[in-house]
């Protein structure tokens, strides 16, 4: 019984993944001519908590979801027996609450585990298609590259661990949904997906509230100096003044200690202390003085190094890195306005991301930690690298057209490139892609 209920649960998650596709291509243009791939890729998705569970899991111990799932159920339990007082007690900032959702998930669905990870891997899938959706948005491409996209849809990292029964899959859903807010006044239709960067947030907040304000002090803050306006400014305060209450109940005595000691000397004496425990530190942290952001975007971009691989887990981290390393400097390497790419807003924004979190992952202590949580950086690292790529299919040529000489063969003559960043769309113009 327990596996006809997960197998329809299952068939209907797939076929929400499959109208996800529908949705966003059907208002996005420049994704419609990869429809056919972003549906594949959606059965690929969906199918990955089956491969999970039949073979990956076989490969890397999923330790933490074991927890997950216990703590989950006995939430459930709970629930079931109408003890909430009990129940509530389970929930904290952080895994608490993350556990605590799920057990409500599973009073109100009686669904076995696999449909847990089914709907963590339709959540990143969603993630995912938003993120190369508000890329084409803020880029004003015309059609999104399908390199960009048959690469970005298929990354491993993302596709074994946000389908596992972790935070990462609600979490990276969150990050993007919180980028919509991006693309807010380039948007022509839907006030409802206005709400979206709000759930994202609330989302992030709630399980990771330090990776919410990472994010919401890039995103927020630049957008206060672009724009200029009070109402935004009034929302990233509140966004920082959220995430920094939320940040104190997850870390109390870590909060105390940067009060008392300092973020320097409090953030390396923790450092320290992990890094000397063989519980905790994997090898490749073990005397070793980190330099404060670089440290941390290698440890984003770069690592493993070839020389630190020493496992099959370990090598298909290190050779994603690498790959995207590579497509990103091909990118940059092609393009002739490289400082045009690097000061424009959305590109700014997502630096400013970069350099926080690789302070951030200046004091990580553990290589598997690290391949999980960089997923949640991947959304602004996937920009920057793909940026020239992007603007590369967003220049247009503008062919005035009188409108009185529209059928005459002569009436077509070549106008001087509007001195804008793009042409202004008027009556009579005809825009022509030029990728």
């Amino acid at each position: 019984m327990t596996s006809i209920l997960g197998s329809i649960y299952w068939l209907l998650l797939t076929l929400a993944a499959l109208c996800v596709v529908s949705v966003v291509c059907g208002r996005t243009r420049a994704l419609r001519e990869c429809k056919w791939f972003l549906q594949l890729a959606a059965l690929i998705w969906m199918l990955t908590p089956l491969a999970k569970v039949l073979w990956i899991d076989s490969i890397i111990e999923p330790a933490d979801s074991i927890l997950h799932e216990e703590i989950a159920r006995t939430v459930a339990d709970l629930l079931h027996s109408g003890d909430y007082a009990e129940a509530l007690s389970y929930f904290a900032i952080g895994n608490p609450a993350y556990q605590f959702f799920l057990g409500v998930f599973y009073t109100l669905t009686g669904a076995p585990e696999f449909v847990t990870c089914a709907v963590n891997s339709f959540l990143a899938y969603w993630g995912v298609l938003a993120l190369l959706e508000i890329y084409c948005l803020i880029s004003k491409c015309r059609t999104a590259p399908h390199q960009m996209v048959y690469f970005y849809m298929l990354l491993p990292s993302a596709l074994v661990w946000t389908s596992a029964n972790l935070k990462e899959g609600p979490v990276f859903w969150g990050i993007s949904m919180l980028l919509y807010r991006l693309a807010w006044d380039r948007r022509t239709a839907g006030r409802l997906r206005r709400g979206f960067p709000l759930l994202g947030f609330a989302v992030v907040a709630v399980l990771r509230p330090h990776i919410a304000l990472l994010w919401c002090l890039a995103i927020f803050g630049i957008g206060v100096l672009r724009t200029r306006s009070m109402g935004a400014a009034v929302v990233a305060l509140t966004g920082l003044i959220v995430g920094c209450v939320l940040v104190q109940q997850l870390r109390p005595e870590l909060i105390a200690s940067v009060s008392s000691d300092g973020v320097n000397d409090s953030l390396d004496s923790r450092y320290e202390t992990l890094t000397s425990s063989e519980k905790y530190a994997s090898r490749h942290f073990t005397a070793v003085s980190p330099t404060p952001v670089l440290t941390g975007l290698s440890l984003i971009m770069f690592r493993p190094w070839p020389t630190e691989v020493l496992s099959l887990a370990e090598l298909f981290a290190g050779l994603e890195v690498w790959c995207l390393a590579s497509f990103g400097a091909y990118n940059w390497c092609r393009t002739r306005h490289r400082l045009r790419c690097l000061l424009d807003w959305d590109m700014v924004a997502m630096l400013l991301v970069l350099v926080l979190f690789g302070f951030f992952f200046t004091y990580m202590y553990n290589m598997g930690l690290v391949v999980r949580q960089r997923i949640m950086v991947f959304p602004a690292l996937l920009y920057v690298y793909a940026k020239p790529l992007l603007d590369s299919k967003s220049k247009v040529v503008n062919l005035r057209i009188p409108l009185g000489r529209r059928f005459a063969g002569s009436g077509y003559h070549r106008q001087p490139r509007s001195s804008s960043r793009y042409a202004p769309r008027r009556l009579g113009d005809v825009f022509i892609s030029r990728p």
